[in-house]
This record gives structure tokens, sequence and C-alpha cells, in this order.
């Protein structure tokens, strides 16, 4: 008689043999047509293929992996508005991997965080716009400290399409 594993409590039968079912092992390719053998294979291609970060949030909220270990990283993540996922496993609204028991989502040393959609698009627009800011403020910067040196700066423009 085989054995199988199961992660609940062992259930005795009228034989007083203990007997369980395999829950998490995979299914048997054994006694597959060769069609539903192919599906399973490109099943299990298309999950190769993707990420191990690949998320789908629900509605208005967007998901970012942060270090886990980084308590720098992750106080100014909590500051800017994101939290750590904590989902019902049982009727997960996130899809991720990693999901664990408490709800979380943790993938080698990162951890699913969350914040609203709207304030994540503010947070990536304004960040442009930073960057912006500094490029120019850097070229008036130099014109500024050029002028108080008395040195001539000019504008140059390119043509389109020539050099």
């Amino acid at each position: 008689m085989a054995t199988e594993i199961t992660h609940g409590a062992p259930v005795k039968t009228a034989s007083n043999t203990i007997a369980s079912t395999i829950v998490n092992a995979p299914a048997s390719t054994e006694g597959l047509t060769p069609e539903q053998r192919r599906q399973r294979f490109a099943e299990l291609r298309a999950r190769m293929g993707r990420s191990m970060t690949e998320v789908t949030a629900p509605a208005g909220k967007t998901g970012y992996w942060a270090r886990k270990d980084d308590m720098n990283e992750l106080g100014r993540l909590e500051y800017l508005g994101f939290v750590i996922v904590r989902d019902n496993p049982k009727q997960p609204a996130w899809k991720a991997n990693g999901s664990r028991e408490d709800g979380t989502y943790i993938v080698g040393d990162v951890i699913l965080m969350e914040i609203d959609s709207e304030i994540y698009d503010f947070l990536l627009n304004e960040n442009v716009e930073r960057s912006t800011q500094m490029i120019e403020g850097a070229s008036s910067g130099f014109k500024d400290e050029a002028a108080r040196q008395n040195v001539p700066t000019f504008d140059v423009t390119r043509p389109k399409g020539g050099r």
C-alpha cells in the first residue's frame, strides 16, 4: 500500500491503516493524451516565461517590490504612503508569487508593498519633473556663473537631421 503525504491530520480507515491524500504534489502526466500533455507543457512554458515578480493588483492599487531587510527604504516608502500587502490567503485579491500564510508576498529578499495608483502616478510624475528641473538648473546655473565672471556663453542649436 502506498502512503501519500498531506498537510491535514491522518485519517484512520476501517482496516486500521492511516490513509491520506496528496494535497500539493503535481498531477501525474501518466494516462494523459498527447494533446493534454502538450497543453499542460504549454501552460508550464508560459509560467516559466513570466517574471517571478510579476504582479496583478486589484483595481486602484499598484504593487511595488521592496527589499524587506532595508529598514531605511521601508521607512521611506511608508512615509510616501506604501504599506505591506496583507491579503486574505483563502480569497486573494492580488495575483503574485511568494504568497505566505500571513497574507504577505515574499520572493527572495523582496516583499510586496501597495499604494493607491493615483498616488503612485503622482510620485512618478514628481520624479520626472525634479529630474527635468535639475537638468535645466544646471544649464542656467552655468550661464549665471559665466555671466558673473564676464565669460561669454553661446546657445547652439543643431539643425534637425544634421550634425
